[in-house]
């Protein structure tokens, strides 16, 4: 199929009128998250960065903070006075700047959510979400921050936990399923970008009709005309009550339509099943609660599906009850010195290794537990894990406001 100069250089200028319009998107959604860069010149040399002649020299990342923050307060437009809130702005811009899912700044009412959703308590449409970025941008970004496609950094936003018996599950959202569009407005997100990209590689190479990428276009186009940012779309569904969402979520390649009422929800850490089976979930006081089941060593059927992030605090006590004690395995990471180990003091006498129920949806805490006792001889599985043992840490700040840090890949210590 033959493409006319005349069509070629039209279609550039829709491409190029798209990233104006995704770089002002990226802008918004990075806003949402205190990820925007400032338009200021390039910091000068700081006195402690250079020596006598000017050269620069090699100093920690505290002592270029400390720096930086002299900096700020001697030549900003507006007086400094409080550093914690200075220190608090730099943690926000370092742990978002990090494009990974399990690492977020939460302010202090969100962070306030999250404590709540690690006890089990729930707001909005009762799930947890995940965002999911284009891997080959991420690791361009980490490698080369100047390579990246800024657009292919916006993600999608998938379901990655519904609480049983609450709006979402009732309205019948899974597990996988991705938000496409929340009461009208639509989430423009990398794979948006991708399809219409590859769209027009097609139609250059002859391998489209020109019809074709209209259609895709003007599709493409009224998604533009009504967007809902990332962060928007979280605080639309995890908080607030009694409000009615209308609600389009793509699930194996095809768009399903909702509706779901906001209300409160909650979930327990431990639910008997008919047969003796323990639905477990590891949320906040999920140790305790396994604990007043007074388990016995009789044969035990734990089922780990559809496990959320969880609570990683609790992973210890709960490997006391279930498992031996010693060492479980290591944090593995890319940094210089000796790797973090998950120890356990104490431990079980159990003879009958305990069966786990799990399957992809098994994630989080609950994929290194399980992981962790299956090493060590003290559990089998039924079904398959599929995600990685990524150990993630959280840390409250002074104003209420706190962060998730992934810290490491959980590599189990096999039993000799």
């Amino acid at each position: 199929m033959a493409v006319s100069k005349g069509f070629v250089w039209t279609l550039g200028g829709f491409i190029a009128a798209v990233a104006c319009f995704g770089g002002g998107l990226y802008v918004r959604s990075m806003a949402d998250v205190g990820r925007v860069k400032s338009a200021i010149s390039p910091i000068p040399v700081i006195g402690i960065l250079a020596s006598a002649d000017n050269k620069p020299q090699q100093i920690s990342e505290s002592a270029y903070y400390y720096a930086l923050m002299q900096l700020l307060e001697q030549e900003f437009v507006d007086p400094i006075t409080d550093e914690m809130k200075l220190a608090r702005g730099a943690v926000r811009g370092m742990v978002t700047g990090l494009l990974d899912p399990d690492s977020s700044y939460y302010a202090e009412k969100d962070f306030a959510l999250y404590k709540k959703n690690l006890a089990g308590e729930y707001e909005g449409i009762g799930v947890e979400l995940r965002n999911v970025y284009d891997q080959a941008e991420i690791v361009k970004a980490r490698k080369k921050p100047s390579s990246a496609d800024q657009l292919l950094l916006i993600p999608d936003i998938v379901v990655s936990m519904v609480v049983p018996g609450g709006p979402a599950d009732k309205a019948g959202v899974k597990v996988g399923d991705k938000i496409v569009q929340i009461d009208g407005r639509w989430l423009i997100a990398a794979s948006e970008v991708k399809t219409l990209r590859e769209a027009q590689k097609k139609l250059t190479d002859g391998k489209i009709e020109s019809a074709e990428f209209e259609r895709l276009r003007m599709e493409f186009q009224k998604k533009v005309e009504s967007t809902i940012t990332p962060s928007r779309t979280r605080e639309t569904l995890l908080t607030g009550t009694d409000k009615l969402h209308k609600l389009v979520v793509e699930r194996a390649g095809e768009p399903v339509s909702v509706e779901v009422t906001t209300a409160k929800s909650s979930a327990k850490p431990v639910e008997r099943a008919p047969d003796g089976t323990i639905r477990f979930r590891l949320m906040t006081g999920a140790a305790q609660a396994l604990r007043d089941e007074k388990l016995g060593d009789d044969d035990l059927r734990i089922d780990l599906r559809q496990s959320g992030q969880g609570d990683f605090t609790e992973i210890k006590a709960v490997l006391a009850l279930l498992g031996p004690g010693g060492r479980y395995g290591t944090l593995r990471t890319e940094r210089i010195g000796e790797p973090r180990s998950l120890t356990v003091d104490g431990g079980s006498k159990r003879k009958v290794p305990v069966t786990l129920l799990v399957d992809e949806t098994t994630d989080g805490a609950a994929n290194v537990l399980a992981r962790a006792l299956v090493a060590r001889g003290a559990a089998r599985l039924k079904g398959q894990l599929v995600a990685e043992p990524t150990w993630i840490d959280r840390t409250e700040l002074d104003d209420g406001s706190g962060y998730t840090l992934a810290v490491g890949t959980f590599v189990p210590e096999e039993s000799k």
